[in-house]
């Protein structure tokens, strides 16, 4: 069987359950800074979900993700300039 290369969406799940669990945060907490349900957060933590741009730029900020590094964690090899 071929080894397939995870979507950009696991990663980014993958990126996201690491961080909150490095922070000490529960799903409930991410969710409420969300200003969604549990479940709706636990569905983008596993993959199952894409978080709007909104929810994006919030799990970001909450997390302090660095659009670079998450973009060459995805597999996204593209110019982003911090000028």
């Amino acid at each position: 069987m071929a080894d397939r290369k995870r979507k950009p969406i696991h990663i980014f799940a993958s990126i996201l359950c690491t961080a909150r669990s490095d922070r000490g945060m529960t799903q409930q907490e991410v969710a409420d800074h969300l200003c969604c349900s549990r479940r709706w957060y636990q569905k983008i933590e596993a993959g199952m979900a894409r978080p709007s741009w909104q929810d994006t730029i919030l799990l970001m900020a909450l997390f302090e993700l660095d659009v670079a590094t998450l973009a060459k964690e995805v597999g996204f090899h593209v110019p982003v300039s911090s000028r």
